[in-house]
């Protein structure tokens, strides 16, 4: 995705929806404008189990030349 989104959960109704959660974010506050090259929360899969972490919003195109 390349568009911008708000992030309006906290962390309580997040560990109460996936309640086996391990976690790494130590803080974690609701975002009104989410834009790409940001670092959100989101729940990770690990095909056993969920965590809360940390990963970068945007889309790198299939033709770019560098990441950045």
């Amino acid at each position: 995705m390349c568009g911008r989104y708000t992030i309006t959960v906290s962390i309580e109704e997040l560990m109460l929806r996936y309640w086996n959660l391990d976690t790494a974010i130590p803080f974690h506050h609701p975002k009104y404008n989410v834009a790409p090259g940001q670092m959100v929360t989101a729940i990770i899969h690990d095909g056993k189990k969920n965590r809360l972490g940390e990963l970068k919003w945007g889309l790198v195109p299939s033709w770019a030349d560098d990441p950045k």
